[in-house]
């Protein structure tokens, strides 16, 4: 087996390439017996067999309800589905909730009413949808047949790695964000989300109050650090009931914590959904078009950082002045003001610049003041570190990547040019997921009377946030 399955009843069998296929036990009719499925995975597959849709009497023309929990993924916001794969286009599937009721101004009370939050279309492909950021969230889904359904049903699962869109920095303090007098009348649902995916209490919006509108409008507080954003139509469910300042403070809500679920809308086009942001320094408009093609899961990402703007800043300097490199040029080979040490052919030692933007991403590194015709490797790496390298001072650290070797002309070059890979793509980043990464570029410098006895040198560094 792949991995270790809790003793409760279910029935699992291992195929190929160690994927699982979860198996109905009954009764299973309502989320208090629903079957637990544990640590859902890619590839896995979920069966059984229902000829009804009742909660209330268990066997063959009962609902079949599984408690559906992901497997740990890396952190960030992924998209999940189970799709119905069976020819039988009779069976239907939903992701369950719980109710919801309240009145503006005074905001959403939970209930324990067992609800619908989405349901598959009647047209292939038959699929649920939700996110998660990872950490194992859970669900209740449920698949419902007619007297027509005598076959087994299968359901397949996927997971895909959201890139959200990055927006700001902004200015700690109050902001808005606000899909109000954006140029379309589309009711739509946000919410905001921590570092860890987390849905902040109280921070979210539907409709607009006490204006009557169905478009959102949130004013909230910020403290410094980095947050998530989802758009979306109604209905944006996650766990946390509506604030007092919902117009709609009745929507229904998740089960559980970290699952967020936009409601089914088959039959919508694609739908204008922009906003604006708005803090200390002025208002950013943001271009949303929010795309069904006839899915049920249309939620547009974002990241936002308040306080902490993303870095893309050179770093690892070896001009003897730099306060973050803790280790001198080897020997005493300082460089000029934000370069790397000095070299042979350039006492001022060679400098790395990025250009460009990381979302999309059109970085380009250059060097130059290295030797006339030199190998120059672009390195990058994914932590930072301070230490000796050849003549020079190497900050790039942890898993190093090389992104190409290429031979300088006039002690320069550049990468990429036309036709290469991009910085993220050949190192393996997403644009707007706000990982970071060092840069630096190591070349020959075989001078035997230069500083010996080493025969290859580095840049100063440069130090982007994805």
């Amino acid at each position: 087996m792949r991995r270790v399955l809790l003793s409760l009843g279910l029935v699992v069998a291992s195929v190929a390439r160690g994927q699982s296929v979860f198996t109905e036990v009954e009764p299973n009719e309502t989320k208090a017996t629903a079957t637990p499925v544990v640590c859902l995975a890619a590839g896995d597959t979920i069966t059984g067999s229902s000829q009804g849709s009742s909660t209330g009497i268990p066997g063959p023309a009962s609902a079949d309800t599984f408690r559906v929990r992901t497997c740990a993924l890396a952190p960030g916001p992924w998209r999940h589905a189970l799709t119905l794969t069976t020819a039988i286009d009779a069976y239907r599937g939903s992701i369950r909730g719980r109710s919801q009721s309240g009145t503006p101004g005074s905001g959403g009370v939970p209930g324990t009413l067992d609800v619908e939050l989405q349901s598959t279309p009647f047209a292939a492909p038959r699929m649920n949808a939700w996110y998660g950021f990872g950490a194992e969230e859970e669900l209740y889904w449920r698949v419902t047949g007619s007297t027509t359904t005598t076959a087994p049903y299968v359901a397949t699962f996927t997971s895909t790695s959201v890139a959200p869109t990055q927006l700001g920095p902004f200015a700690p303090g109050t902001i808005t964000i606000t899909s109000v007098n954006q140029g379309h009348g589309t009711d739509t649902d946000l919410w905001l989300f921590d570092a860890q995916g987390r849905a902040l209490p109280g921070y979210g919006n539907d409709d607009e109050w006490p204006l009557g509108t169905l478009q959102s409008r949130l004013v909230r507080p910020f403290t410094p650090g980095t947050y998530f954003l989802a758009v979306a139509r109604y209905n944006l469910a996650n766990a946390e009931p509506a604030p007092s300042d919902d117009g709609f403070p009745a929507g229904p809500l998740a089960d559980f914590p970290g699952v967020v679920v936009q409601g089914v809308q088959p039959t919508l086009p694609s739908t204008n959904a922009s906003f604006a942001v708005t803090d200390a320094l002025g208002t950013v408009p943001v271009s949303v078009t929010l795309n069904t093609n006839g899915q049920t899961d249309e939620i547009a990402w974002f990241r936002f950082d308040v306080g902490v703007p993303p870095v893309f800043a050179p770093n690892c300097a070896g001009d003897g002045l730099d306060p973050q490199v803790a280790t001198p040029c080897p020997c005493g080979n300082f460089g000029g003001p934000g370069r790397g040490c000095a070299n042979s052919a350039q006492p001022s030692g060679a400098v790395l610049v990025a250009s460009g933007a990381t979302n999309p991403d059109t970085v380009v590194l250059s060097v130059s003041g290295t030797p006339a015709v030199v190998s120059n490797i672009f390195l990058q790496g994914d932590a930072v570190t301070s230490t000796v390298f050849g003549d020079g001072v190497r900050c790039a650290g942890g898993s190093l990547i090389r992104l190409s070797s290429k031979v300088g002309a006039a002690g320069a070059c550049t990468y990429p040019v036309a036709g290469e890979p991009s910085v993220s793509s050949r190192g393996g980043c997403v644009p707007g997921s706000g990982v970071r990464r060092w840069y630096q570029v190591y070349y020959r410098n075989a001078a035997s009377g230069f500083c010996p006895p080493a025969t290859f040198n580095v840049s100063n560094g440069w130090v982007v946030d994805w």
